[in-house]
């Protein structure tokens, strides 16, 4: 607090990590006045698996940037749950949309459920899309996909998965291919 010297700051924020520093990391993400410094905080909260701090910032940061450093710190927290409430409860699209991507880029089993459960409440089209490419980029989850698209009315939709499942190298993509060949 008593330097102005930005470089000096990003060093006290990296050895607070080092000496994981949680509490430290917290205050300075909650009370420092740059957004830049803020986010460096909110980094190094994720590396040090600060996934109470990152949620409660989360809820109380006004910055775009900032809150979108929060979603991907998420990530290096390993709070697949904190970005999952997210995605279900987020109303700006675009952060909805990232704590999407984020969710799917874990891989974990329960992010499918909740993608799922994402795309089958009454979300806007650009939200399914995002679960879409979430399920097939990076969960490669094309036994969901089958079941969304077996499921959706909107033609728009449909042809998007069976765009995705196309591309993937998967039995259960394969057998949906070719039942839908058939029609």
């Amino acid at each position: 607090a008593s330097t102005n010297d930005v470089d000096l700051k990003r060093a006290i924020l990296r050895s607070f990590t080092s000496a994981n520093a949680r509490d430290r990391l917290f205050a300075v993400a909650r009370s420092e006045k740059s957004a830049d410094l803020r986010m460096v905080a909110v980094q190094q909260l994720g590396a040090v698996r600060g996934s109470t701090e990152l949620e409660e910032l989360y809820r109380s940061e006004q910055d775009k940037n900032v809150k979108q450093r929060i979603l991907q710190s998420f990530i290096a927290a390993n709070a697949a749950d904190k970005l999952a409430a997210i995605a279900r409860t987020e109303k700006d699209p675009e952060l909805q949309a990232q704590a999407i991507r984020n969710l799917g880029a874990m891989g974990r089993p329960e992010a499918a459920d909740t993608l799922r459960n994402v795309y089958q409440s009454d979300s806007p089209v650009e939200t399914k899309k995002a679960v879409i490419a979430a399920l097939s980029m990076n969960q490669q989850n094309a036994a969901v996909l089958v079941a969304l698209a077996k499921a959706e009315k909107n033609p728009e939709l449909k042809t998007e998965i069976v765009r995705r499942l196309s591309t993937m190298r998967s039995q259960e993509a394969r057998d949906y291919m070719l039942e839908r060949r058939q029609f």
